[in-house]
């Protein structure tokens, strides 16, 4: 079996070699420099026993029949910070290959840190160091080196052995739910999809003037357009100070565009540039969109913030886990403020901390502090204890 396909037929006789597995191994290697969607240039499989390449710029790969295989939902497919590469899909597909599982959220369950690397996460599992030295290889060049394909291959060869090995931890542990709802972000298909009416929302700099506010909605929904049309990064139409430019110097002519910073004559006296003024001369101040309602948060003492700071740490290394899972900083303002999320009143994160916050701040339980000396370790340590029953939080 050859380790890059590049026709149907190996193909087919690869995806019949690993359709038996419950789960399969995915990796992509892309390029999105020059345009607006990023291109996929090599497809990685693998199970425990065989790992390929699938080459999709090859005119005789279907993409469909390899689309049948990672929908199929009796297969799990699993990622390595899975987000870039079920982005391609969706833009392949419509669509993100479910059920999938990632690696790297599984790590932070288990503690081993935030946005672990595949690199470290296969030294840990498998004792193995990876070259990454052809991390910046060129994808679109063919015929690719056999080097090269072997790199790419190793980003799904261990990945199909860590996985079982990571799920074990979590069996152990019994977080198998715990990732649950981050794999579910993971796979809504609202995290993929561009909406050029909304994607005005994303400026810097939003004008509170109404006209100015409906000329910048306008102009960055034409340049969003363009660019999904043509297949080009929104910065090769317009950079976002352009637009800001434009709308502060309201050219009326294109002759007057021309002139503005950075406007070059191709695209001011062509037809572009006359959409762009034509929205500047007949935009109205009832077109604009509302101003975004920033949701503030609510106050709360700092210190109590930073006391809940230190107790989620203190929470998160006795259950092995990192603290950024259970809850954010923002989370811990809202708890200091009585305002507890609701998906801290409910489930693990519930029962890791949120029941321990909640009767913290509500006076339900006073800490105190003792220093401990510990001969084997540290010569000191803080101990926090329940003052109720001296049960010890660590």
């Amino acid at each position: 079996m050859q380790n890059i396909i590049r026709n149907n037929n190996q193909l087919h006789e690869f995806l019949t070699l690993i359709g038996h597995s419950e789960f399969v191994a995915v990796d992509t290697e892309f390029v999105r420099e020059k345009t607006y969607f990023p291109q996929l240039c090599l497809l990685q499989l693998g199970d425990l026993e065989h790992v390929a390449a699938i080459d999709p710029m090859s005119r005789d790969i279907d993409m469909n029949i390899i689309a049948e295989f990672l929908f199929d939902p009796g297969r799990v497919k699993v990622f390595h910070s899975g987000r870039q590469d079920c982005e391609i899909f969706y833009h392949l597909y419509g669509n993100v290959p479910t059920p999938l599982f990632d690696t790297q959220i599984a790590a932070m369950v288990l503690g081993l840190g935030e946005q672990v690397s595949y690199q470290k996460m296969v030294e840990k599992y498998m004792g193995v160091k990876l070259d990454k030295s052809l991390r910046f290889q060129d994808w679109t060049a063919r015929p690719l080196p056999a080097n090269t394909i072997e790199y790419a291959l190793n980003d799904v060869r261990y990945l199909a052995q860590i996985y079982p090995m990571i799920m074990g931890e979590l069996q152990k542990e019994n977080k198998q739910d715990w990732i649950s709802e981050e794999l579910l972000e993971l796979s809504n298909l609202e995290n993929y999809a561009n909406d050029p009416e909304t994607v005005y929302l994303r400026g810097k700099m939003l004008p509170p003037n109404d006209l100015k506010r409906a000329q910048f909605k306008k102009i960055t929904q034409l340049r969003e357009e363009l660019a999904v049309k043509r297949n080009i990064p929104r910065g090769f139409i317009l950079k976002d100070e352009q637009i800001s430019d434009i709308i502060a110097q309201q050219p009326r002519s294109v002759e007057q565009l021309a002139k503005l910073r950075g406007i070059g004559k191709g695209l001011a006296f062509g037809k572009d540039g006359q959409s762009i003024v034509e929205i500047i001369k007949n935009s109205t101040p009832a077109e604009a969109p509302p101003m975004p309602i920033l949701q503030s948060l609510p106050n709360a003492d700092e210190n109590l913030v930073e006391i809940l700071k230190l107790l989620l740490k203190i929470k998160a290394r006795s259950f092995n886990i990192v603290p950024r899972i259970i809850a954010s900083h923002d989370d811990l303002i809202y708890i200091a403020a009585g305002q507890t999320p609701h998906y801290m009143q409910r489930g693990w994160r519930y029962e890791v901390f949120g029941k321990f916050a909640d009767d913290f701040v509500h006076g339900n339980i006073e800490l105190q502090i003792q220093i401990a000396k510990d001969n084997t370790k540290n010569p000191f340590h803080l101990l926090l204890l329940e003052s109720t029953n001296d049960k010890p939080l660590e």
